[in-house]
């Protein structure tokens, strides 16, 4: 299990080091500059996409069809894919959280506020984990890719879209950080689960594939 993580975790960061050092220094300034916490607590979410590719360098070099003759379950397979997410996504966590301190200390905001933004994209992350990793056991990367980012889009127009009516906007602003506060746990919990049914669907989709 251990050398099933390493092998992910070692690809992914040999082959997207420079990427990876790009990105989060470029998020960092913009964010710093144009004083948008949205930026870099896109991170967490971005890097779940990040480990899409896992799979794709593993069908690039027919590594599945090996692995089946090691003496390793399809489940540990699976599991590694997802503690090297929740590797990404954590590392993706203290880095938003070291930058959000920063701009605190800097510009006097609202912690509290700050906090609540970054476990709500944590849920979030989660959430899209949930999806991400067993759309592209079922129908490989580059199609699952497809689909997650018209999901995507989607998603994020509507909330362009509701953002531009008063009512959606008064209403998130009627007592919606104490109701926030009051249902991240059960928002985190239920984010929780269903990463563990998603994991037991992958490992399920994954034992029926031929190689």
């Amino acid at each position: 299990m251990k050398g099933l993580f390493l092998k992910d975790l070692y690809t992914l960061v040999l082959s997207y080091r420079k990427n990876l050092i790009i990105v989060l220094v470029l998020y960092g300034i913009i964010s710093f500059v144009s004083q948008m916490d949205f930026l870099f607590l896109m991170m967490l979410p971005i890097m779940v996409f990040y480990t899409m590719t896992s799979v794709t360098l593993d069908d690039s070099c027919h590594w599945d069809r090996y692995a089946r003759t090691l003496p390793i379950s399809a489940s540990q397979v699976v599991l590694s894919k997802y503690l090297v997410s929740l590797f990404f996504v954590g590392s993706a966590f203290l880095y938003s959280l070291t930058l959000g301190s920063l701009r605190i200390l800097l510009s006097h905001q609202d912690p509290m506020s700050f906090c609540m933004m970054l476990v709500s994209f944590l849920a979030g992350s989660l959430f899209l984990m949930s999806i991400v990793l067993p759309a592209v056991f079922q129908w490989g990367p580059d199609k699952a890719r497809n689909v997650l980012l018209t999901l995507f889009i989607v998603f994020f127009i509507g909330i362009y879209l509701l953002s531009q009516e008063s009512w959606f906007v008064s209403l998130l602003r009627q007592g919606s950080f104490h109701m926030g506060w009051a249902l991240l746990p059960f928002v985190f919990s239920l984010a929780v689960l269903c990463l563990f049914f998603s994991y037991l669907i992958s490992a399920r989709i994954y034992a029926r594939k031929e190689f």
